[in-house]
């Protein structure tokens, strides 16, 4: 148990919340998301333009009021995306390489953080996250270019989206091993990756992006950033 989240994000960049979410909420948000898949299950970016459900729930109180706790200000939704990562399909193994999400926003430190819903039991087997504590200290890294949304696959048919970055040696990897109904809260400058999901297992999972309110970035290429109020 963290004596103080606040201070804990501060210091590593990531706060894990248990059991947010119940198993029948966890497959609500799952039915929603399958009834717009698309027929090769590749990431749905910005659902929550297309399907109000998902508004609904980025803008709800009992996301929005944590995040808000932990930037000590009011956010915006930027932009979001469900990875279905469902066992058998071509996306099931995209591989993100290690990268900071700010980067693709360009956005002043501390101001763009994301809030992950694990929707299926996660770990390194079925496609989970991996991430280093305290990266979030770095600035916005060089990094380099690569497809990040319906990228190509390579000889194994595993595709290695994100903006790479060569992690400093100090930092260590960490593995995401979250039971479904786990939130994980990340720092916007917090090198993670995830690996490819190569068993029979789905590991579904809702990504949200907030922003300070008021706060100047750049839109992006195919997820396109558009600030959106919350309710």
């Amino acid at each position: 148990m963290i004596d103080d989240p606040i201070e804990f994000y501060n210091e590593f960049g990531y706060v894990i919340i248990d059991d947010m979410f119940t198993e029948e909420a966890c497959e609500e948000i799952k039915s929603h998301a399958e009834k717009v898949h698309k027929s090769d299950y590749a990431v749905y970016l910005n659902i929550h333009r297309d399907v109000p459900f998902f508004f609904d729930l980025a803008s709800s109180s009992l996301l929005v009021d944590v995040v808000k706790s932990l930037q000590k200000t009011e956010v915006v939704i930027t932009n979001d995306q469900y990875l279905y990562k469902k066992s058998g399909t071509p996306y099931a193994k995209q591989a993100w390489t290690p990268h900071q999400d700010a980067t693709y926003t360009n956005a002043p430190y501390g101001t763009y953080m994301q809030l992950h819903i694990m929707l299926d039991d996660q770990s390194k087997e079925n496609g989970g996250l991996y991430f280093y504590p305290g990266s979030h200290k770095e600035p916005l890294l060089p990094y380099i270019y690569s497809k990040s949304w319906r990228e190509e696959f390579d000889e194994n048919g595993v595709s290695h989206p994100g903006w790479k970055v060569e992690v400093p040696d100090k930092y260590e990897k960490v593995d995401v091993n979250v039971k479904a109904g786990t939130v994980f809260i990340q720092h916007g400058n917090l090198i993670h990756g995830s690996y490819a999901n190569l068993s029979d297992r789905s590991r579904s999972q809702y990504s949200i992006a907030y922003l300070d309110k008021g706060t100047k970035i750049n839109k992006g290429e195919a997820s396109i950033k558009v600030p959106i109020s919350v309710k």
